[in-house]
């Protein structure tokens, strides 16, 4: 017998995160980061029992936690010995009703590229490869960087200095067009950006930067600590016309540095492939890919 139900209780969370890490060992998720998704406009975190036990888990949200988003951010996993048993679809089943009642018309996933059968249960379902990014990582123990800036520029903590959050959203209406990303994240109102980019538990405010020429903000970079619990680049933005100058560079080698100093292990980032811009940042400062994530997409069906 199949019971679908909300993961709600603590045996169930426990569960929930116990079925992502078996089926993703790389990539697993601390009760820290779910209790923070689960804040997320939309958010539903589904639990599947075959028989009484755990088998299979799936969550929905609307995408980037963009409450007027007509698209869901979907994931589902399923444990391999529990797998073609149509648990996997009773599961996108229900996350996809739920999607509709808050109005979404698109269902949107990410799969690694070497999950074959989830990539192929999610073309199954109408779901089609819309993009792909890329993973990758560095060791800051492993580099020597100067926390330096180009002339006139210079980068500051932004710890605990909420009067710079005005001019970072000012840039981000700007950078947040311009990423070149399968669906761009739809910057919103001031108290939306912030709630989605700063509000959350997982920021570290002593590790994001912000670039300052005179008083106005021209560039910033945000880390956070992902689902994981790594420590990783979450956004960088530049105002459009000080571009090209180098100050994204120096950001993220002011987060390099900052992050060595604390004894940070491991600094992630993911780019859209299309973004060859801060790839090619990423690379001068001796990132290497890890690994991709192939994004797909489809019209939602229930």
């Amino acid at each position: 017998m199949l019971e679908l139900r909300s993961a709600a209780s603590e045996e169930d969370v426990s569960a929930f995160l116990a079925i992502r890490a078996a089926v993703d060992p790389d990539f697993p998720m601390t009760r820290e980061a779910f209790d923070d998704e689960r804040t997320t406009p939309g958010r539903l975190d589904v639990l599947a029992l075959l028989d009484g036990r755990p088998a299979g888990g799936a969550f929905v949200e609307r995408q980037f936690g963009d409450p007027t988003s007509s698209t869901a951010a979907i994931s589902v996993r399923v444990l391999d010995s529990c797998r073609r048993r149509g648990i996997g679809a009773r599961l996108l089943e229900h996350v996809a009703r739920h999607a509709e009642g808050f109005g979404a018309t698109e269902l949107y996933a990410i799969a690694r590229t070497e999950a074959d059968d989830l990539l192929a249960f999610y073309a199954a379902h109408g779901l089609r490869e819309v993009g792909r990014v890329q993973d990758v990582e560095l060791f800051p123990s492993e580099v020597e960087v100067a926390a330096d800036a180009p002339p006139g520029i210079e980068i500051v903590p932004l710890g605990a200095r909420a009067e710079l959050e005005a001019g970072m959203y000012e840039v981000a209406r700007q950078a947040d067009a311009d990423v070149p990303a399968a669906r761009r994240t739809r910057t919103g109102s001031f108290e939306q950006w912030r709630r989605r980019s700063l509000g959350s538990s997982l920021v570290e405010r002593e590790l994001s930067f912000v670039a300052l020429e005179g008083d106005a903000v021209v560039g910033y970079t945000i880390l956070g600590r992902a689902a994981s619990g790594d420590a990783t680049h979450w956004m960088t933005g530049v105002r459009r016309d000080r571009r090209g100058r180098g100050i994204a560079t120096a950001l993220k080698r002011a987060q390099i540095a900052g992050a060595r100093a604390a004894g940070i292990p491991t600094l992630r980032a993911q780019n859209d492939l299309a973004n060859a811009a801060m790839r090619r940042v990423n690379e001068k400062l001796g990132y290497r890919a890890r690994l991709e994530w192939v994004h797909v997409a489809g019209p939602l069906r229930v």
